[in-house]
């Protein structure tokens, strides 16, 4: 392998902007899918271990053995300790990339002290003791392989780590045996990482791809808001919520006087118009949701709100947030907006009923030609 690509593989993972953040999680996420290789590696390593240090009555074998088995202790708390939590949806990205962060240092750490005490007991032991480190160096690869190979950068490093001072002692005992292990060692190294990185860039490819349909299906192709698709899986999550005490408000937008914008600008600029209130729309606050429904009519999810006057201030401000003139393609194009809006409980509330609801809201504002009207289904004044 040529100085210079080394390097290369250990940068690969992040390929700067080419992986998007979901996908890197993604891929993070996959150190922790498989623990079992991890538990039978520690396992193996002190029952093998403990034997080899016991024969051997060598301090340095004995003090590599300990902080192996320290590190490899490590490894399994971050392992265990982390798992849920990497796989939580509401985790932070950078607290993604710090826990990966701490998996990768005990894991490397665990490489360098395993490969240190292989090559060592291999010096000292005797030939029908050493096929067992060899087993067990091996194992060791293929355990690596099948459970961080989506994650270069450690398991490139721990593979070198774990396998090259075993290499080194097979090509520093000058026997024909011994050589010939070493020279096999180095072919099936390389040809590990190889296979690593394949699998590696074309699992990530196939999760970008994967995530980015997913994307398209779930948003508008005009405005990049989440389209009804991922409107209904929000909603349903937010459903599924235990705490009874919350609200849910649905807010149904229309644009006032859009018909006229295309009639005398052109589609173009009433695309650009749409485009120019969704990015409005997707700024309106924290705990919102908005989704274009088609032509100019969008929806906003509130939720977790503590009172039922929250919903009729978000009106307010969504109606002040699109009252302006925007200045497009040299032309000042002028919108308003209505808005209808209802307020339910959030635990357990239906869409389809409250977005029902919000368009008769909508439609009664419209009849008495004022900019908002609203309503709760569960008793409260909504603009107590």
């Amino acid at each position: 392998m040529r100085p210079h690509i080394l390097p290369r593989l250990l940068r690969a993972p992040d390929r700067g902007s080419r992986l998007s953040l979901g996908t890197r999680i993604e891929l993070i996420q996959s150190l922790f899918a498989i623990p079992a290789p991890a538990v039978i590696m520690t396992i193996s390593f002190a029952g093998a271990g403990y034997f080899v240090v016991r024969d051997s009555n060598d301090l340095p074998l004995l003090v590599l053995f300990i902080l192996g088995l320290t590190s490899s202790a490590g490894r399994l708390g971050t392992l265990f300790g982390y798992r849920r939590s990497v796989f939580s949806d509401t985790i932070e990205p950078q607290r993604v990339f710090t826990i990966e962060r701490c998996f990768a240092a005990s894991y490397i750490a665990f490489a360098i002290f395993f490969g240190l005490f292989c090559a060592r007991a291999f010096l000292l032991l005797d030939d029908h003791m050493r096929l067992p480190i060899v087993a067990l160096v091996y194992g060791y690869g293929a355990g690596v392989a099948a459970t961080v190979a989506l994650r270069p950068w450690i398991s490139v490093t721990s593979i070198l780590a774990a396998i090259i001072p075993l290499i080194g002692v097979g090509i520093a005992m000058r026997e024909g045996a011994y050589l010939g292990t070493a020279v096999l060692t180095v072919m099936f190294l390389g040809g590990g990482i190889i296979a690593m990185m394949q699998r590696y860039r074309s699992a990530s490819n196939e999760i970008q791809m994967r995530r980015l349909l997913e994307t398209l299906n779930r948003q508008d192709d005009l405005t990049e808001l989440p389209n009804r698709l991922q409107l209904d899986e929000h909603f349903a999550s937010l459903a599924a919520r235990p705490d009874t005490g919350a609200m849910i408000a649905i807010h149904r937008v229309d644009i006032d006087g859009f018909a006229n914008v295309n009639l005398e600008h052109g589609q173009q600029i009433g695309d650009a118009v749409l485009k120019a209130i969704s990015r409005r729309l997707g700024r309106i606050g924290r705990g919102c949701l908005s989704a274009r429904l088609g032509g100019d009519d969008f929806l906003i999810v509130q939720s977790e709100i503590g009172q039922a006057r929250e919903a009729d201030i978000l009106a307010h401000k969504i109606v002040q947030t699109l009252e302006k003139s925007d200045g497009i393609a040299g032309r000042d194009v002028h919108v308003a907006a209505r808005v209808g809006y209802i307020v339910d409980i959030q635990r357990d509330a239906d869409l389809d009923d409250l977005v029902a609801h919000a368009e008769a809201t909508l439609a009664r504002a419209k009849d008495e030609a004022v900019p908002i009207a609203g309503e709760t289904i569960s008793g409260w004044n909504a603009a107590a």
